[in-house]
C-alpha cells in the first residue's frame, strides 16, 4: 500500500487465497496504481492469477530433476557434457568425473578438453568420429590428472546435433580402467 501511495509499482508477489469451498490455492498478485482519479483517492487495480497448475508442474519437474541428478551423481563413472571442440569445454560433470581428474569442479570448466589428454590431438579424432557416426564407443585413451599422474579411461560419447546436423554438445561416459589394465 505504501508503494501505491507513493505511485510506485509494487512487485509481483505470491500468496494464498481461500476458495468458496475453503480450499487454499496459491496465487500470483500484481497491483498497479491507476492514474486519473481524485488526488486524495488511492486507486489500484489488482490482477490475481491461480498458479496451482504451474506450481504443481514445477514441483514435479523439481522432483524429476532431483531423481535423475541423484542417479548421475551416485554413479562411479564419470558423466560429462561438453561443447564440441576445438575448443571443447566441459559444461556439466558429475562428482565421479571431478574425483577422476582430481581438479576442483569449477576448474574443469575453465580449460580446453585437450588439456586433460595425454595426446592432445586425440580430441580432433574423436570429434571427427562423432560428427560422422554420431557416437564413439569403447575408445581407450589416457588422461592427465591434476597431480600429473596419468590414468587410462574407457570412453563412450554421443553427439547431440541440431536440425542442420551441427554438434551442439557431446554427452560422455568416462570410466577409469587404470587398475583393470
Amino acid at each position: 500500500l505504501n508503494q501505491l501511495k507513493n505511485r510506485q509499482k509494487p512487485p509481483l508477489f505470491q500468496s494464498y487465497l481461500l476458495t468458496k469451498s475453503k480450499k487454499k490455492i496459491p496465487v500470483e498478485i500484481a497491483v498497479t496504481y491507476l492514474e486519473g482519479w481524485r488526488d486524495n483517492e488511492l486507486v489500484g487495480q489488482g490482477n490475481i492469477r491461480d498458479i496451482s497448475l504451474s506450481r504443481n508442474v514445477l514441483n514435479r519437474l523439481k522432483k524429476s530433476e532431483e531423481k535423475y541428478r541423484g542417479l548421475i551423481e551416485n554413479l562411479d563413472v564419470g558423466i560429462a557434457r561438453s561443447t564440441p571442440g576445438p575448443p571443447g569445454r566441459f559444461v556439466e560433470v558429475n562428482q565421479a568425473m571431478v574425483d577422476m581428474l582430481g581438479y576442483p569442479k569449477s576448474e574443469l570448466f575453465k580449460v580446453n578438453l585437450a588439456y586433460f589428454h595425454e595426446n592432445p590431438d586425440l580430441g580432433a579424432d574423436i570429434l571427427e568420429t562423432l560428427a560422422a557416426k554420431g557416437c564413439v564407443k569403447d575408445r581407450e585413451f589416457r588422461l592427465i590428472r591434476e597431480d600429473q599422474s596419468v590414468i587410462t579411461v574407457s570412453y563412450i560419447g554421443k553427439a547431440i546435433k541440431d536440425a542442420d546436423g551441427c554438434i551442439l554438445y557431446v554427452d560422455e561416459i568416462i570410466e577409469d580402467i587404470t587398475t583393470r589394465k
